[in-house]
């Protein structure tokens, strides 16, 4: 699902594993750090302080698990994701998902590895390993947090069928296992502004991934802004995403 990945936006460079350990060192001292305004006050201040977290870990996750587009364009819109090169139904069914589905589910994260060849339809007989997602618990996620209608979660999962990303068979998902994603995502919530019920985020993002060659990574920084909501669903308070854009 990554192969599409072209880093080209904000700053783009490889660097050896050495370089690795410093960065992340920095990172994690600038990671959930809000910048203030010109009066000293915190731009996030309206959130509480549990929402703020969930928040920064909701938006962490998405850009661990939402590659930027061969054009160069990192950017969701629930509102036309049919549009998009990168199938979102395929980064929530996959090893490092672009949200943390077991927030909606009881199910144990690593009861969805199988290290068996007998996936519905053979996909798995060279890995000898698959990832098996519940539908229900996929469909949730994507019909609530990322605002798919059912048409859209159609057409995604056929043209997921036919790109040999994942595909559905009698109540679940399958996708073939190829290992995690090794990579490293960092933000800096910058503000967080409400408007008609909705969310305004803005936000520093660091991004590192390790390339094919297993001592050099790729590095992406830039500055970003999302759209989001906070649902209330079967008396449980969930984050959604509605726009996601790269502002370089």
């Amino acid at each position: 699902m990554f192969d599409n990945t072209a880093c080209v936006f904000g700053e783009l460079k490889k660097m050896a594993a050495l370089g690795l350990a410093a960065a992340l060192m920095l990172s994690a001292v600038v990671s959930c750090t809000p910048k203030n305004d010109a009066s000293g006050k915190n731009n996030t201040s309206s959130l509480s302080e549990k929402d703020e977290q969930s928040l920064d870990a909701f938006l962490v996750r998405f850009i661990k698990g939402y590659p930027v587009s061969s054009d160069g364009k990192w950017e969701y819109d629930c509102s036309a994701p049919l549009k998009s090169d990168t199938n979102i139904l395929a980064c929530i069914v996959h090893p490092t998902a672009c949200d943390d589905w077991t927030l909606y589910s009881d199910i144990p994260e690593e009861e969805c590895f199988i290290e068996k060849s007998d996936d519905p339809r053979g996909w798995a007989k060279e890995t000898y390993s698959y990832n098996m997602y519940d539908a229900e618990t996929v469909e949730f996620i994507a019909r609530e947090i990322f605002h798919l209608s059912e048409n859209d979660m159609q057409v995604l999962t056929q043209l997921g069928e036919s790109k040999h990303l994942f595909y559905k068979e009698s109540g679940k998902y399958y996708t073939v296992s190829e290992g995690m994603n090794d990579a490293f995502a960092d933000i800096r919530l910058i503000s967080v502004e409400e408007e008609g019920g909705r969310y305004l985020v803005q936000f520093d993002a660091n991004f590192l991934q390790k390339t094919d060659n297993s001592d050099e990574y790729i590095s992406v920084s830039g500055k970003c802004r999302a759209e989001m909501g906070l649902k209330n669903v079967g008396g449980r308070q969930y984050w959604s995403l509605y726009h996601f854009n790269n502002v370089d």
